[in-house]
């Protein structure tokens, strides 16, 4: 997905080691997955994971809030990661890393029914700033980091629920822009801190996610939408969008609610990911300039966020998913093929997933923002197994395994 200015986080992990817990009870027990792998290589073969899975939950625990997106990012510059929350029914958060622990340190004034959110710099002074996307009049605003405190600077009113925020320098002048995804698609162009509209696309497509990747290898940002029905590609043309790609659907649709480009195949170009609700998940794969299906999942979950990420550091980007009341996935990339190879313990309504390097050990940790009633959850990755290492700072950091 891109350019040096998309401020990526989220690629990659493994797992984690069974452990004692603080309270001296174990963590879980486990259990391996089998799968049957599907490549062109392996057909036929029982692949097994190298290592056991956790089976059952280290700790659970309420929490008030309604989280639909989460993202890592340094919001204070101290060099480890932070974790913002973009949540529906109560304020935003930022839980600040220090020295492992996750602590809500800031929260919005403002209640926007917040859908997603995304870091960027989008002033040019060296800090993340956020951008966040909800309902209501003033569906899009912009936070600006001064010294790790978020100031609301900026606002629009997106014609409705603005579901997806992404930045991405659209026309190549050095700073970021800002692309939405509402009943349609929508990119703010940066002009000196002003953001003003520069496109906005023709199409009414209910736009559930938008992501930049330059697909065709030409050196600038273009664009991905996933929809209530076909999925579009727009190719950058000097700074405009045209239509290049659709994935083809005329009668029954994938219902997307997440799209995420990453080099799957390690051939050089982007391929795109996209997460179904209630339909498989699949991977297209760029074949110079078209996107063909090369992967459907099994299963039919109700995915609400998916997530590129190397999480057994093998040099292939393996792939997260979140779905509403039930599990959170990870399918392994065995080479020519997604087979899945571990699932949390707890079946909930993760609406976002995101890879980072929470602990600053090498390897990716995988964050899951939670509604319902649910608390957003870091899985540590100590390079065995994942373990439920964090839950919402209001809560605990840790606790005993549930009985």
């Amino acid at each position: 997905m891109k350019n040096a200015l998309v401020f990526l986080i989220a690629i990659v992990p493994p797992f984690a080691v069974l452990a004692a817990d603080p309270g001296g009870g174990a963590m879980g027990s486990f259990s391996p997955i089998a799968s049957t792998v599907k490549g062109a290589n392996d057909a036929g073969k029982n692949w097994v994971p190298t290592v056991p899975l956790l089976e059952t939950a280290a700790w659970t625990s309420p929490d008030t809030d309604s989280t639909y997106c989460v993202a890592w990012g340094d919001i204070d510059g101290d060099g480890d990661l932070d974790l913002a929350a973009g949540n529906r029914d109560d304020p935003n958060r930022v839980y600040t890393n220090t020295s492992g622990n996750l602590v809500s340190t800031w929260t919005s004034a403002e209640v926007d029914a917040t859908r997603s959110v995304a870091w960027g710099d989008w002033d040019g002074d060296g800090d993340l700033d956020l951008a966040t996307g909800g309902n209501g009049d003033l569906s899009v605003r912009v936070y600006e980091n001064n010294n790790g405190i978020l100031t609301s600077v900026w606002t629009a009113d997106n014609d409705g629920i603005t579901s997806s925020v992404a930045w991405g320098d659209l026309d190549g002048d050095g700073d970021l822009d800002l692309a939405t995804g509402s009943t349609y698609s929508r990119v703010f162009r940066n002009d000196g801190g002003a953001l003003v509209v520069a496109w906005t696309s023709p199409y009414f497509t209910d736009t559930w996610s938008v992501a930049w990747g330059d697909w065709d290898g030409d050196g600038d940002l273009d664009l991905a939408e996933g929809n209530s029905h076909a999925n579009y590609v727009y190719g950058n043309i000097g700074g405009s969008f045209a239509r290049v790609w659709d994935s083809g659907e005329t009668d029954s649709f994938d219902n997307t609610h997440s799209v995420a480009w990453g080099d799957w195949d390690n051939d050089g170009d982007l391929d795109l990911a996209v997460g179904n609700f209630g339909q498989p998940n699949r991977v297209y794969e760029n074949g110079g300039g078209s996107l063909a299906v090369v992967w459907s999942s099994i299963d039919t979950d109700n995915t609400k966020s998916v997530a590129w990420g190397d999480w057994d550091s093998d040099g292939d980007l393996d792939l997260a998913s979140g779905a509403r009341n039930q599990v959170i996935r990870v399918y392994e990339n065995t080479g020519a093929n997604l087979v899945s190879a571990w699932l949390s313990a707890e079946s909930g309504y993760s609406y976002s997933v995101a890879w980072g390097d929470w602990d600053g050990d090498g390897d990716l940790d995988l964050a899951a923002g939670n509604t319902n009633g649910a608390a957003n959850r870091v899985y540590e990755n100590t390079s065995a197994v994942f373990n439920d290492g964090f839950e919402s700072a209001d809560l605990a950091f840790w606790s005993t395994a549930a009985p």
